[in-house]
């Protein structure tokens, strides 16, 4: 059986703790059917990366949306939600 990790994206790491980004993509455990619940900060980042995006947004319930480096223009306090970025 393997405990495999999965490891942050090549530059990306924590930007902003307890904050929330605004504008973002959608939640993807809603909306993502292949994913679900349960998104690590790694898994949130490695996916936000592969579309795309410059941040992943990933609060305590392990959900995970994204936002581009021109959209995150707006950081807002959110406790227990951690901001992950390339930029």
């Amino acid at each position: 059986m393997c405990v495999c990790a999965i490891a942050m994206p090549v530059g990306w790491s924590l930007k902003y703790s307890n904050s929330d980004c605004q504008p973002a993509s959608g939640w993807f455990a809603s909306t993502d059917a292949h994913a679900g619940r349960g998104w690590s900060p790694a898994k949130c980042s490695t996916y936000c990366a592969g579309k795309g995006y410059a941040y992943a947004i990933v609060p305590t319930d392990k959900n995970c949306k994204c936002s581009s480096a021109t959209q995150c223009t707006s950081v807002s306090s959110r406790t227990t939600w951690n901001i992950y970025s390339s930029v």
